[in-house]
């Protein structure tokens, strides 16, 4: 017999409806914070396994109070009035008998009935929901049991595929157990141990930095995962990264640097600057220095970039490496409020590019052009007219990639006719700029000079810059 808050519940439609929104609000409340947390929480595993037993304890739970809910709407009578159809006493008259019988008949009445098909149908839905929930809490319990096993185990290869899994993994929760379980074997005393750590980093720092480039967390709400992982960095990681890259073998280095590159973590900067200088007869190790540099995305990059460009000559591998760097890192730049001109570092950068422009041949030029497309700066507009119109300049870009161990190539350059790619990076500083008009009509018209593609791109990219000023509310260009 039903006792307290289920017999008021079980008492009318009314309190039907609210017991059964109430559990259900409730179950959908409950489920949404063990969700949250799951993704969400900090503290320790055992912990988190604990409250996650107990969550489930309460879905159960609720789970139950609805489904008695519903069956007694099913069933279409109170446990008052049932209880007393079964046992009247002798006080009660044959007429308040068959008044209950006639209460009872409307308790069974079609909109009674219609509304508790439709609470039916809600708590089959949350019982899926329930379901789903539950098999995501059970490969939970299962994914740390396997990691902490494999962890344990001691074979490199086991341990590198756990590790890649976790890192790869697209609940937070694991991969914050990585940033736990991953320091300690940095320390480990076989080399391949400690590259499967230094790789789960660099993918770990890959997906931080590609949540940084999409959701713009630099101005925005730093994510606690992405937080956590600065701190972890400055204070922890960097300086056993460092030293791991100092002292070991080529390849080893080369997955530090591209650890520390993929981090985007600017303390490790003048650690990087400094191993292009002392590694410039190491060829692997200096060009992975130099990739890690171009990919900081930061001011503070350009200086070692330029002393590279200072340094090397020719077509090499560092020089392009370091020329696409200088484009990523401006290309990126924004100006604050407060940057009233460039940064002299941006003038310098812009400066040297230009001056090497002319001078470079094949395929530095077209990585040189490649970074102007992405500086647009109107001060390169000289430098790249004059190697258009060079007589040497009708050739196919071709496609340039860097091998990295480990890891996808790194693309400098990809295939395209280097002229086209010249209007392109002009057509990016054309609009407001009656230099690169004039010029651009003024190359329109050589038509013996160039073939029927390479006008046909001149003229379009007149228009289109013309169109474009014209929008933008400025006196339109003869």
């Amino acid at each position: 017999m039903a006792t307290g808050p289920i017999r008021w519940l079980t008492q009318s439609p009314g309190r039907h409806a609210i017991g059964i929104t109430g559990s259900a609000a409730l179950l959908f409340l409950c489920s949404y914070l063990v969700s949250r947390y799951i993704q969400h929480s900090s503290t320790s595993v055992g912990v988190d396994l604990i409250l996650i037993t107990l969550a489930m304890a309460l879905l159960l739970a609720t789970s139950a109070l609805e489904a008695l809910l519903v069956a007694n709407i099913v069933l279409g009578h109170s446990w008052n009035e049932s209880t007393r159809l079964r046992a009247p006493n002798h006080h009660q008259s044959l007429d308040n008998i068959e008044d209950l019988e006639v209460a009872a008949r409307r308790s069974r009445s079609s909109p009674v009935r219609t509304y508790a098909l439709f609470v039916l149908g809600f708590v089959v839905i949350n019982g899926y929901f329930v379901e789903r929930l539950t098999a995501g809490f059970v490969q939970y319990y299962r994914d740390f049991g396997y990691y902490n096993t494999t962890l344990r185990s001691g074979d490199p290869e086991k341990i590198r595929e756990a590790l890649t899994g976790m890192a790869d993994a697209q609940n937070e929760r694991l991969a914050d157990y990585a940033l736990d379980v991953i320091p300690p074997l940095l320390a480990s005393e076989t080399p391949a141990i400690r590259e499967a750590a230094l790789d789960a980093y660099t993918v770990i720092g890959r997906r931080m930095s590609l949540s940084v480039d999409l959701l713009n967390l630099e101005n925005a709400r730093t994510d606690r995962w992405e937080y956590r992982l600065n701190q972890d960095l400055r204070e922890h990681i960097a300086p056993v990264i460092q030293a791991i890259a100092k002292v070991s073998t080529a390849e080893t280095q080369t997955k530090a640097i591209m650890a520390l590159g993929g981090f985007r973590n600017t303390h490790s900067i003048p650690f990087l600057a400094e191993l292009v200088k002392t590694k410039e007869n190491d060829h692997t190790v200096a060009l992975a220095a130099v990739t890690a540099l171009a990919e900081m995305r930061d001011l503070s990059a350009i200086p070692p970039l330029l002393d590279v460009l200072r340094q090397s000559t020719g077509e090499s591998q560092l020089t392009m490496m370091a020329i696409f760097g200088i484009g990523e890192v401006l290309g990126h730049w924004r100006p604050s409020l407060a940057d009233k001109e460039p940064p002299a570092v941006m003038n310098q950068a812009v400066e040297k590019l230009a001056g090497m422009l002319p001078e470079m041949q094949g395929i530095t030029q077209c990585v040189t052009v490649d970074a102007f497309r992405k500086i647009r700066d109107a001060r390169a507009a000289p430098a790249l007219f004059r190697v258009f119109e060079s007589p040497g300049s009708d050739f196919l870009c071709p496609d340039v990639e860097i091998p990295r161990k480990s890891m996808p190539p790194f693309a400098l350059s990809q295939r395209e006719r280097f002229r086209i790619r010249v209007l392109r990076a002009v057509s990016l500083i054309a609009v407001e700029n009656d230099e690169v008009m004039t010029w651009l009509s003024e190359q329109a018209e050589r038509k013996s000079d160039y073939s029927e593609d390479i006008i046909r791109e001149l003229e379009n990219v007149f228009h289109m810059a013309k169109a474009a000023t014209a929008r933008s509310g400025l006196d339109e260009l003869p």
